[in-house]
């Protein structure tokens, strides 16, 4: 077949099997990186009105909401503001480097579902899919990035787009590429926080969970070397808050080791990145587009692991006597996702996969939570009420269970 033709096949393909209820991709998956670094974000057709003020708290600072965007989806300024406005208020710029680093060839993003015959780490990938289920997709990008000289004034740019009680985080990291040694890795990453600092970025934050080592070796796990980079990243920013992202542990002993070695150097910790897998290509395209092979996989599938992940956090945290807060990341589709890493100890909460899929998550969410204060005074002012005409006699523990009952009443 000709390659024109393939091609041709591919995105009809796509789009024939792209078709998501109630959700529209804000980035276009059938296009080039670089090509939704100039034209995206797409598929918003209105930004939906709030009535918000900073009455929630993140670090040390006053927050609408506890809701936002992790690195990834946030290419620059145009995305930031997008999602801003789409009432996302913790965002987070895309990673950066200290000189321009290209994407992947494509495909970065395949619809993927686990293989039964393979290993646990084996994934079907398909451009495409015939059912929805519990979302999931391949995150291969390569962590491109920008010249300083673009970024830098394109996240001062984001940092004016802002409204109030909105965060702007910056991800940086260091990049090994060319490098002969750890000194001069970790002296890479000191130099991509000296130039974040002068963007005037309120918070910084660290990617130690992508795979920037040689050999598809992901930073987080070389405890050590964590130690190092968040110490020297420390001593650059200064009262700068640093969040450090991290990937998925098995053990926990690893993850108690790394927030000993982190822990004096960083405000908050990120959890969790993607889950690597290994992606079997089914797409009849391979003549001309690259087998994915080793990818991180986000989405619905790696939710049960990243809410592990943040019980593990808040109860270590607890244990050792920790100071940080807690970013809970990883399939967070729907409201009740957000309330459920909320529910586990996360001090706050950000969807990467569910906030491209459907733009409108961050504002279903504030939808819920303004029904659920209208429901809380309109039942304390009937409780007020019931109490002051049947307390006679009745025991405080009595009345919370009579209450408690008319609230939530139970199903016979």
């Amino acid at each position: 077949m000709d390659e024109s033709k393939s091609k041709l096949r591919y995105r009809h393909l796509t789009h024939r099997g792209m078709s998501i209820p109630t959700a529209h991709w804000t980035y276009d998956i059938t296009k080039s990186y670089d090509w939704n670094y100039e034209f995206g974000p797409f598929n918003i057709p209105a930004y939906p009105a709030r009535s918000v003020k900073p009455s929630k708290k993140f670090l040390s600072f006053k927050v609408n909401s506890l809701f936002g965007v992790p690195a990834g989806p946030l290419l620059n300024s145009r995305w930031i503001e997008a999602y801003s406005k789409l009432g996302y208020d913790i965002l987070t710029y895309k990673t950066v480097r200290t000189r321009s680093y290209p994407a992947h060839q494509m495909p970065h993003i395949l619809y993927v579902e686990k293989n039964k015959s393979k290993n646990d780490s084996s994934f079907i990938g398909k451009p495409y899919f015939s059912k929805v289920t519990s979302l999931a997709i391949t995150n291969s990008f390569g962590v491109p990035s920008k010249d300083p000289d673009v970024w830098q004034e394109d996240v001062k740019r984001s940092l004016r787009l802002l409204d109030k009680g909105q965060l702007l985080i910056l991800s940086i990291m260091g990049t090994q590429d060319g490098l002969h040694s750890q000194k001069e890795f970790i002296q890479d990453f000191i130099k991509c926080a000296v130039l974040a600092m002068e963007t005037s970025a309120p918070v910084i934050e660290v990617n130690l969970s992508c795979p920037n080592l040689h050999g598809g070796g992901v930073v987080c796990y070389d405890v050590d070397l964590c130690g190092k980079i968040c110490e020297q990243i420390k001593n650059v920013i200064g009262d700068v808050p640093l969040i450090a992202k991290i990937g998925y542990f098995n053990k926990e002993g690893e993850l108690i080791k790394l927030l000993k070695k982190i822990n004096p150097f960083i405000e908050a910790v990120g959890a969790i990145n993607t889950l690597q897998g290994n992606i079997i290509d089914l797409q009849h395209k391979k003549i001309h587009m690259r087998q994915i092979g080793l990818s991180g996989v986000c989405g619905g599938y790696i939710k049960p692991y990243a809410l592990n992940s943040v019980k593990t956090l808040y109860k270590l945290r607890d244990q050792f006597k920790m100071k940080f807060a807690i970013i809970g990341i990883g399939g967070v589709t729907k409201p009740e996702d957000f309330e459920s890493y909320l529910a586990v100890g996360a001090d706050a909460v950000q969807s990467a996969t569910g906030a491209m899929t459907d733009p409108y998550l961050a504002f279903k969410i504030y939808e819920k939570q303004t029904a659920q204060k209208k429901d809380y005074q309109t039942a304390k002012t009937i409780g007020t009420s019931f109490f002051s005409s049947v307390s006679q006699g009745l025991s405080l523990n009595e009345f919370k269970e009579i209450y408690l009952q008319m609230i939530y009443p139970k199903t016979l």
